[in-house]
C-alpha cells in the first residue's frame, strides 16, 4: 500500500482548508441575508457540490464564455446580501418580461459606479416566475479589466455591439443594454432617474 506523499498531503490540506474557509464565510454571509437554519444548510451543500463540479471539471460553457453552474451557485449567491440587506430592492413590472424567447431590455445606470446593473441581474433572475438569467451587453473596458472581465464573461455578459446582441436574442435569451455608455458615471443624483443622449447605433434593429 502507497502512503501519499508530503506535497500530496499538503496540497490535499490546502483543498479542505479552503472549502472550510469559503463554508465559514459562506455561512456568515447567509446569516447576513436573514436566511434560516435550514436555507443556510441547503446552500452549503448546494456550495460543497459547486466545489466538487469545479474540481472534477463538471460544468459547461456557452460560445460567449457564460457559465450557469458557476452564476447559480457562487456569482448569484454572492450579490443577494447587496441586493436584499443593503439596496433592499423592489421590482415592480416584473410580469412584463416574457417567459421565453429572445428580448431586449434597455435600462439607464444611476451613475457612478454599475452596481445597479448587477442589481438587476440578481432581481430578474430572483423575482422572475421562470428565473431567467440576464444577459448584460457591456463596453470593451469592462472585458479587459482583470478578473471583473472573466466574471463578467462568465456571468453572462457580452460586448455590446449589434452582432453580439443579434445572436444573443436569436440564440432566445434575455438580454440588457445601457445605451447611456460612460456618461452615466458624470451624472448628479438629481438625475439618477434621467437618461443621458445617446447616438444611433446604441439599439438592436
Amino acid at each position: 500500500r502507497t502512503r501519499p506523499s508530503a506535497a500530496t498531503s499538503r496540497v490535499g490540506g490546502g483543498v479542505e482548508e479552503l472549502v472550510s474557509f469559503a463554508i465559514a464565510t459562506l455561512r456568515r454571509t447567509a446569516e447576513a441575508s436573514g436566511l434560516s437554519g435550514d436555507e443556510i444548510e441547503r446552500q452549503v451543500a448546494a456550495t460543497l457540490a459547486f466545489i466538487r463540479r469545479r474540481l472534477s471539471g463538471d460544468y459547461t460553457v456557452d460560445d460567449f464564455g457564460f457559465d450557469e453552474d458557476f452564476t447559480e451557485n457562487a456569482y448569484l449567491p454572492m450579490l443577494r446580501p447587496l441586493y436584499k440587506s443593503w439596496f433592499r430592492v423592489e421590482v415592480r413590472g416584473i410580469a412584463n418580461i416574457p417567459s421565453s424567447g429572445g428580448a431586449l431590455i434597455v435600462a439607464n445606470h444611476s451613475g457612478t459606479i454599475a452596481l445597479d446593473s448587477l442589481m438587476t441581474q440578481v432581481a430578474v433572475h430572483d423575482e422572475h416566475p421562470d428565473h431567467r438569467y440576464l444577459r448584460m451587453l457591456g463596453a470593451d473596458l469592462l472585458f479587459r479589466t482583470p478578473i471583473i472581465g472573466s466574471v463578467a464573461r462568465k456571468s453572462g455578459c457580452t460586448l455590446a455591439a449589434n452582432p453580439d446582441a443579434a445572436r444573443l436574442l436569436d440564440s432566445g435569451a434575455l438580454a440588457c443594454v445601457w445605451p447611456e455608455r460612460f456618461k452615466e458615471v458624470g451624472k448628479p443624483v438629481s438625475d439618477r432617474n434621467n437618461l443621458q443622449h445617446f447616438g444611433s447605433g446604441m439599439l438592436v434593429a
